[in-house]
């Protein structure tokens, strides 16, 4: 089983509320909650916040699409995962998907790439990390490689961290042409500056679509 966290909190710095921003008169969450539900693997799809408080907004879009919310510490992210997988009591046998909310481009049959590899590996992503895609991880080497070794400073904000350094970890390196997007191209929502470009694409591109393999492999090989 695979369990798809997409981990959102509304309180970012550089833009608040980005998750609410609307892509094609839908939410990001909502598209990215949509993409989850769109992979043809057998999935839970579960949404991994911060602070209740802070983040209460997000409960009525986990209503909505009849999914789990999970609210946990708001600046450890590490632990925010660390506490779900104990919460939901997921087996070492399983793995954890992490989507990320600001990556509103993110290509289900992308998702489904990663999912092929789990027989064999422990870690798959792209190196580095795709704007179009998220990771896999066992749950089994997160708690026996991971957990029981001392944490980075980075790893308890960008939780798969230590994954990519550790040499004990089998890990499966997507190509950085997978699909023949160039995925050393980054579109992502974290400034205003990448709110302007999201309209700006919005306007001039097709990518109302969940797959649109087609038009990220235009934009991202334009020279």
């Amino acid at each position: 089983m695979i369990y798809v966290f997409i981990q959102c909190r509304l309180r970012s710095s550089r833009l608040p509320n980005k998750a609410l921003v609307k892509f094609y008169n839908e939410t990001i969450i909502e598209r990215i909650i949509r993409i989850a539900k769109k992979t043809k693997f057998k999935k839970k799809i579960f949404l991994l916040s911060g602070s209740k408080h802070k983040n209460f907004k997000l409960i009525k879009f986990a209503k909505k699409f009849k999914i789990k919310i999970f609210f946990g510490n708001e600046t450890n992210v590490f632990e925010r995962y660390n506490n779900a997988i104990k919460h939901f009591k997921i087996d070492n046998k399983d793995f954890i998907m992490r989507l990320t909310a600001d990556n509103y481009l993110i290509q289900p049959n992308i998702l489904n790439k990663l999912s092929e590899y789990k027989k064999d590996y422990e870690y798959i992503s792209f190196n580095p990390l795709s704007h179009y895609s998220g990771e896999l991880f066992s749950v089994k080497s997160f708690n026996k490689k991971i957990k029981k070794k001392k944490l980075s400073r980075l790893a308890k904000q960008h939780v798969t961290w230590d994954f990519r350094r550790q040499k004990n970890i089998k890990r499966k390196k997507l190509s950085s042409s997978l699909f023949g997007i160039n995925h050393l191209h980054k579109i992502t929502l974290d400034t205003d500056k990448d709110y302007k470009y999201l309209k700006k694409i919005e306007k001039n591109h097709n990518f109302r679509k969940l797959d649109c393999l087609k038009d990220l492999r235009l934009i991202t090989n334009k020279k």
